[in-house]
């Protein structure tokens, strides 16, 4: 898995540590969440890059001592300046007053991390690693090497599953801003009554000002996940922004956030219907990267799987597990429908059933049929199938066999995903008797 800069958040209040670390995992970080009893001794600080914590933590743990030259930010419930004092005498990097906004906390990890940048080059991190041999990867990873030490906005194009977002970390990774804020930001997941104001803020009083994601990204990346879902009108304050110069982003020591975005749908084909901004899709499209689905490089498909398992053995805490042949045979033979993602999920599972040192192919459940939809464009004697007719193809000849569940996994999306697709594509669930026996 490619390196993103890993956090210890301890905290005993249970509510407190879920809300901060989904702000801090869609930022762009990993998060190691705990109580203060289970905060790891001092060796086991060194697997961190910053830590997170409340002020009884710091003391019970001696966390400012144990920290050494690793960021300290100290989380306390309330305002409390002498709290605050105390922490930041004892070397603490930053002190925020709980709860804090998102904006402000991804803004002070940031700028922890970021000092730490100055120490020695060896105390930074590699980029993320692309993974696959195919030449199409070959080709990518060359643009990105391209492109990273630029700021020039990014579009990244492909099939729901084939990891844009992981493609977006490995740019902002290998660029000169990698130890600024990584901000993210679902544009199908939010209202569209909502999102200007997620991005961009509100102001109904210098009193009630609220800072939006794109401010919060300042001197970082703004990742824009599915930005052909943005409205129109927040289209074309994001195109001022792509055009705003480092004097006009507010203050003088940082600069405005560098705009990665992504797209599953053409942006050239949207502007043309008259649904994307014609000038915003010119700007992204002069950088654009197309991620191949993982049905066009099977090969890489085996690479990947042996990537992803040892991931996942490291995480599960169990020895390497090894892919029997017919396994690869199978993960080789199979189309993908889920692409990446799909393919993450069936492995992650066959790890967690595996009782020996060999993943078969009875493991990774594989529905060998799936692969016969593939080939529906030979069948019918057309041309390369589209996603959409795949979707199509493949929930229509199993939804009667599948529950919303189980569909939703073989295809590698959520069940919201699953729903919102049917709705647009005029294919409600229907009440069948024909259902297979549900999982237990």
């Amino acid at each position: 898995m490619a390196f993103m800069p890993h956090l210890l958040l301890a905290h005993d209040d249970l509510d407190q540590r879920a809300t901060l670390g989904v702000i801090l995992e869609r930022g762009g970080y990993q998060v190691t969440a705990s109580n203060v009893r289970e905060v790891p001794d001092e060796g086991g600080l060194g697997d961190f890059d910053a830590v997170l914590a409340s002020p009884q933590a710091v003391r019970r743990r001696n966390l400012s001592r144990r920290c050494g030259n690793r960021p300290l930010i100290v989380l306390a419930e309330g305002g409390d300046v002498r709290q605050a004092v105390e922490a930041i005498k004892q070397g603490a990097a930053d002190y925020l007053a709980l709860p804090v906004e998102a904006g402000e906390l991804l803004s002070a990890v940031g700028s922890a991390l970021a000092a730490l940048s100055g120490q020695s080059e060896d105390q930074r991190r590699p980029p993320f690693a692309v993974i696959g041999s195919s030449s199409a990867m070959v080709e990518l990873r060359a643009r990105i090497a391209q492109i990273s030490p630029t700021d020039s906005a990014v579009l990244i194009e492909g099939e729901s599953g084939t990891g844009k977002d992981f493609l977006a970390h490995a740019i902002h990774a290998a660029s000169l801003r990698n130890q600024a804020p990584f901000i993210t930001v679902n544009c199908a997941a939010i209202p569209d009554a909502m999102i200007e104001a997620e991005l961009f803020g509100q102001r109904f009083s210098p009193a009630t000002a609220r800072t939006g994601l794109a401010d919060a990204a300042s001197g970082g990346t703004l990742y824009l996940d599915e930005v052909g879902e943005l409205p129109l009108e927040v289209q074309a304050r994001l195109l001022t922004l792509l055009d705003q110069t480092p004097a006009e982003s507010g203050t003088a020591s940082s600069s405005p956030p560098r705009i990665i975005a992504t797209s599953h749908r053409n942006l050239r084909q949207l502007a043309e219907r008259g649904y994307f901004h014609e000038l915003l899709s010119r700007r992204l499209n002069e950088t654009r990267l197309q991620l191949p689905a993982l049905r066009d490089r099977q090969r890489d498909a085996i690479e990947l799987a042996h990537h992803l398992l040892g991931r996942f053995c490291r995480k599960l805490g169990k020895p390497l597990l090894r892919i029997s042949e017919d396994a690869m045979h199978a993960i080789e033979a199979y189309h993908w429908p889920g692409n990446v993602r799909e393919l993450s999920n069936l492995i992650e599972r066959a790890a967690i059933l595996c009782d020996g040192e060999e993943i078969d192919a009875t493991m990774l459940a594989i529905d060998r049929d799936a692969s016969r939809v593939g080939d529906l464009s030979a069948a019918e004697g057309g041309g390369p199938v589209s996603l959409e007719d795949y979707f199509i193809a493949y929930v229509t000849q199993h939804q009667d066999q599948l529950t919303e569940t189980e569909l939703a996994e073989r295809l590698g999306i959520s069940r919201k995903s699953l729903w919102e697709r049917r709705q647009r594509l005029s294919m409600p669930r229907t009440k069948t008797r024909k259902r297979g026996p549900r999982r237990s």
